[in-house]
């Protein structure tokens, strides 16, 4: 709820110019509350995932497990987009957008100062449709299209095989 304030208060200000005008900024809730909510929605949705991928995936997943004493690498990844693929879950390009912004939150953006890994200092990606998308940023309405996303994949979870 805190999030969505946030954002009704932000949009508001910019729709009566508030911003514009100079002199004292408007009072703005504090943007911090986006790394823990990002964070943990990313965590339900790879949970989700790998749920979905272990239904659908059992018996793949106990002999590999059985043979090498450690998770597969079907499940032991957090990569949300690549499972959303593993689970079978299509993704537009706007979902496959705030899946991989959601990655990069869950994997260091959320947890340290500084990327973990050079590599992932880049924050423009090629996406599935060949284009560069910058991936370092929230918007409004990313707060609806993640409660839909995560309805859509628990539905999935609902229909048994």
């Amino acid at each position: 709820p805190q999030l969505r304030d946030y954002w009704n208060i932000v949009l508001t200000n910019a729709k009566e110019g508030r911003y514009n005008k100079g002199g004292e900024p408007p009072n703005i809730p504090p943007s911090d509350l986006h790394g823990p909510y990002f964070i943990l929605v990313s965590y339900a949705l790879e949970n989700l995932f790998k749920a979905l991928i272990i239904r659908d995936r059992s018996d793949e997943i106990r002999t590999q497990f059985a043979q090498t004493g450690r998770l597969p690498n079907l499940i032991h990844k957090h990569d949300l987009l690549e499972l959303s693929k593993k689970a079978n879950i299509k993704m537009d390009i706007k979902e496959e957008d705030i899946l991989i912004r959601l990655s990069r939150q869950s994997k260091w953006k959320s947890r340290y100062p500084v990327p973990v890994e050079l590599s992932d200092m880049r924050n423009i990606l090629k996406y599935s449709n060949g284009k560069g998308y910058f991936t370092d940023y929230f918007k409004p309405d990313d707060l609806d299209q993640l409660d839909a996303i995560v309805k859509r994949v628990k539905d999935h979870l609902r229909v048994t095989r």
